[in-house]
């Protein structure tokens, strides 16, 4: 197969370069010579170690995207103050479940996979 440089590899595989270079460096990819005597990664290598190119980029969402930049920075932040009373309101209630069932009712409350109390 070809030989690609690192960059071309990160960004076909939408893979970090760091990472490139610490897969070189621990022995799970081998650095190749390409025909102008530069450096890459053949492209057999990059399919064993992380199957074959995706064809579209991977979804990421962070919460800057979420918030509509054009939006006021004042309806920013009543839209965290929101979720952040919502997110207590969810543990408030959790909390006082627990209460009801240890004491109201005498009952032990199991614990729900996956959901610390």
């Amino acid at each position: 197969m070809a030989i690609i440089s690192i960059n071309e590899a990160a960004q076909q595989w939408y893979v970090k370069h760091s990472i490139l270079y610490q897969k070189i460096k621990d022995g799970h990819l081998t650095l190749s010579v390409r025909p102008d005597g530069t450096h890459g990664i053949d492209t057999s290598e990059m399919v064993r170690e992380f199957g074959e190119p995706p064809k579209k980029k991977p979804l990421k969402i962070s919460i800057k995207k979420i918030i509509n930049p054009s939006i006021n920075t004042s309806k920013k932040l009543i839209f965290i103050a929101w979720l952040q009373i919502i997110g207590s309101l969810i543990f408030l209630s959790i909390m006082l479940m627990s209460l009801y069932f240890t004491h109201v009712q005498g009952a032990k409350l199991t614990a729900i996979p996956g959901l610390l109390i």
